[in-house]
């Protein structure tokens, strides 16, 4: 699934977390970033992400809350930023996978716990659209002066374990968007 003209790369998943920020807690452990820490945050070096369309795995216990920041500002989670939501069926927060953090909600649980599934956002100008597992879970247009155009990509340990994995993105307006690859709407 390429697209002509816009280049895909993986953001790192290097021993040392070469190319994220990292606080206390986060490594890596058979090709996974996982935390061991609550209330952490991982974030990319380059902090001027904008239109993308960005594909990653993720895996979560139970009780466990993270997510997939984007756009976000620094130190995240300060300011304006859009979340990706990971949530376990017994964490008690009603915004379950899937979620566009405070602007769509789902509250049934796509995902058992400990599976590993596939996170997509994509990004481009106003309009957010979420994909879990091939299911489009939110499809949201951000009206409100300010919203945040450019930022971090950050992952999120709020309660452990969370897992990530093969995160890749693709950058610029024309990234692919999942609609017009054939996918379900939830």
């Amino acid at each position: 699934r390429t697209v002509t003209g816009v280049q895909t790369c993986a953001l790192p998943i290097s021993k040392d977390l070469t190319g994220w920020e990292s606080e206390p807690g986060w490594k890596v452990e058979d090709g996974a970033i996982t935390c061991d820490r609550n209330g952490a945050y991982l974030h990319t070096t380059r902090g001027d992400f904008g239109d993308f369309h960005l594909r990653a795995e993720a895996k979560f216990s139970n009780a466990a809350n993270g997510g997939i920041y984007f756009r976000a500002a620094s130190p995240v989670p300060s300011g304006n930023h859009y979340e990706a939501q990971i949530a376990g069926p017994v964490n008690g927060d009603r915004q379950k996978t899937g979620t566009l953090y405070n602007f769509v909600s789902v509250t049934e649980n796509l995902v058992p716990p400990d599976t590993w599934f596939r996170y997509e956002i994509v990004a481009r100008g106003n309009h957010i659209e979420l994909w879990v597992n091939d299911k489009k879970t939110a499809d949201y247009t951000d009206t409100r002066p300010g919203r945040p155009e450019k930022g971090f990509i950050a992952l999120q340990s709020h309660t452990t374990p969370v897992a990530y994995r093969n995160i890749q993105i693709q950058e610029g307006a024309a990234a692919a968007p999942p609609a017009e690859i054939g996918r379900a709407h939830v």
